[in-house]
């Protein structure tokens, strides 16, 4: 595929130079890099008893050979160690075959699937690369995956610059029978297709129409996951935990390249400046000890910030593209657009019963994969 956003070769002019994996050129992971990866976690992890494994690419599903032999090797740490370890991956559908749903399905391997809604919606960006849409092509896959798991697989929406019919995507998505539907701004190295702040208003409307829709759809008794709401309605119902951090990238959660090189999440990779160090020498905990000293109480914009507790600061690689640091989050869009989406949560919360409040909570546990809940704790 080539979607016009993708921020894994900076526009759709990149793709022949780099198909493969967010720009490379000589192909995937190798066993032994993933398997002493596999080795690192198991070891690293301490105490820890329940970790995670995200297959990420590109299209991970590419290299579903690679896959088949690194999760036989996780199975057996587990024997070995104890220790449990939940999988899953994200994919643009293509390849859910009949043989790879099985295998997703025998390993209990969480599945998210990136689609942008109906046909008119989704094919005006996610493109095949002989630049015809790509909805057709993949929902023989989707409709394999949820009749495997119905009511279980996540969607992921990426909303552009076009804008896009929120409720009317979420109610498709959700109508296909996914579990969930995430949806994320194209923002920073999207290019032409990133989000600009005369979008914010755009999408509070579209949120609070949705918020409006869930609260008459549960009164209707017809309960929905969109995660984008669900997870600030679980959060504010009772308040149980603060976000230091948005996310647990570079502290619980890495990416390891196919070099073998740790990064603080899958979308710094290939960014020199934040390299982690090698599966050889181990993870340099510099940029660790940097990352830990910036909660929200030491960002000076996070902590005048009503919702800091709330929001954890914001995803770390939209500050580093709006302002080429850490330390400050990006305001003009993902601030605003996370601020809203617990204001309206709120309200939802201040209409739904509790017991209301309860299934929806346990609905956005049970059908969100940890590639959603990277940092459940807030410290």
């Amino acid at each position: 595929m080539a979607c016009k956003y993708c921020y894994g070769t900076h526009g759709q002019e990149g793709w022949d130079q780099g198909p493969y994996l967010y720009g490379a050129h000589s192909g995937a992971m190798s066993f032994e890099t993933a398997q002493r990866g596999v080795d690192y976690l198991f070891e690293a992890s301490g105490q820890q008893k329940e970790l995670s494994v995200i297959f990420f690419g590109g299209e991970p599903l590419l290299e579903i050979e690679l896959i088949e032999r690194v999760v036989p090797y996780i199975r057996n740490k587990e024997k070995e160690t104890g220790k449990k370890a939940s999988l899953s991956l994200s994919t643009n559908g293509l390849l859910l075959t009949p043989d790879i749903v099985d295998f997703l399905v025998k390993n209990r391997i969480g599945c998210q699937v990136s689609i942008d809604g109906p046909p008119a919606i989704n094919d005006r960006t996610r493109l095949l690369v002989n630049g015809s849409g790509s909805y057709e092509a993949i929902l023989p896959g989707v409709k394999r995956l949820i009749s495997r798991r119905p009511g279980k697989a996540p969607a992921r929406v990426t909303t552009d610059r076009g804008l896009i019919d929120l409720q009317e995507v979420v109610t498709h998505l959700l109508g296909l029978g996914f579990g969930s539907v995430h949806v994320e701004p194209a923002i920073g190295s999207s290019g032409d297709m990133a989000l600009s702040k005369e979008d914010v208003e755009e999408i509070k409307k579209q949120n609070e129409r949705l918020a409006l829709f869930l609260v008459e759809s549960v009164r209707n008794n017809r309960f929905f996951n969109y995660s984008n709401l669900v997870k600030h309605i679980r959060q504010t119902r009772v308040v149980r935990e603060r976000l230091a951090y948005y996310c647990g990238a570079g502290r619980t959660y890495f990416a390891l390249a196919r070099d073998g090189s740790f990064y603080p999440c899958h979308r710094f990779v290939g960014m020199e400046s934040y390299r982690m160090g090698t599966i050889e020498n181990g993870i340099d905990l510099t940029l660790q000890k940097k990352i830990l000293s910036l909660t929200v109480d030491n960002r000076p914009a996070c902590r005048e910030c009503w919702a800091r507790y709330l929001c954890g600061g914001g995803c770390w690689k939209h500050a580093v593209d709006a302002h080429g640091d850490l330390a400050t989050p990006e305001e003009e869009l993902s601030c605003q657009i996370i601020r809203h989406e617990i204001e309206c949560a709120m309200a939802i919360n201040s209409e739904l019963a509790i017991s209301d409040q309860d299934i929806l909570s346990t609905m956005y546990e049970e059908a969100t994969d940890p590639y959603l809940v990277t940092n459940k704790g807030g410290t």
